[in-house]
């Protein structure tokens, strides 16, 4: 897909713009690239460049990988016994 079809498509399906989508699915959802790009039926290169494009940055990972691991609250815990 190039970059028209995709905003075309966001549009349509999820009514708002590219650079709205984006920056809700990692600032909110906290989602990757890859993930974005399976929702969209994109490139996550695409995803990736279209982001640094808008300045978004990437979404923060530990947390999100910490509570996968070890279960959700889990860094709430820890947090408190230090």
């Amino acid at each position: 897909m190039i970059t028209t079809q995709v905003e075309l498509y966001v549009k349509k399906e999820f009514s708002m713009g590219l650079r709205e989508f984006i920056k809700e699915k990692i600032e909110v959802e906290k989602l990757y690239d890859y993930e974005i790009a399976g929702i969209i039926n994109a490139d996550s290169l695409m995803v990736g460049k279209l982001r640094k494009n808008f300045g978004i940055k990437k979404a923060v990972v530990f947390p999100r990988q910490f509570e996968r691991n070890y279960g959700e609250g889990r860094r709430g815990e820890i947090q408190e016994n230090y």
